[in-house]
């Protein structure tokens, strides 16, 4: 028989043991695998603002995200991906000194986006839709990059850019994001 350091002349109740710890670590919070309803809930909401003035207009954005998972998730490259849904609006009004101006509220619909969470707290949403139109308006909301903050949230920033048509083509504002859970 070997020594207490060795599995040389170990029984089969040993071996059963040795078997059996791969799966008492899967069913206890999966050994530090991706939960994918852990960092970011089923179904979520996206609000976010910015504001600033530029080039003496004033300009305001909103957004109204809503997001539901379809179930999907895998990792590539290290990063844990969930695949959702969003429906949602956001709005950009741009006012001159003389308070005229414009503002755009366009719906949002999209069964492509993606949530992304890099490492332990950091997080993108990201709509690939939106991303390469050319519309600076579309491109900042296409990835929305952030940190998770616990409970099911996360926060962020953003850049609210013009929808490039006559009465808005200059100005770009930052503005924040929150992620919150919702009801499904």
């Amino acid at each position: 028989m070997g020594d207490r350091g060795s599995l040389e002349g170990a029984g089969p109740a040993w071996l059963l043991r040795l078997a059996l710890v791969p799966l008492v670590c899967l069913a206890a919070a999966g050994c530090g695998a991706f939960q994918p309803d852990e960092p970011v809930p089923h179904a979520f909401r996206v609000s976010g603002q910015a504001d600033g003035t530029v080039e003496d207009l004033d300009i305001s954005c909103r957004l109204t995200l809503d997001y539901d998972d379809t179930g999907r998730f895998w990792d590539s490259a290290g990063v844990h991906v969930k695949e959702v849904r969003m429906g949602g609006d956001a709005q950009r009004t741009v006012l001159g000194r003389d308070s005229s101006g414009i503002s755009l509220w366009p719906d949002l619909f999209s069964l492509e986006d993606r949530v992304r969470i890099l490492g332990h707290d950091s997080v993108e949403i990201v709509s690939p839709g939106s991303l390469g139109t050319g519309v600076p308006f579309y491109e900042g909301i296409g990835r929305l990059v952030g940190h998770l903050v616990g409970g099911g949230r996360a926060a962020g920033t953003w850049s609210c850019g013009p929808f490039d048509t006559r009465g808005d083509s200059v100005g770009v504002v930052q503005g924040t994001w929150q992620l919150a859970p919702r009801q499904g």
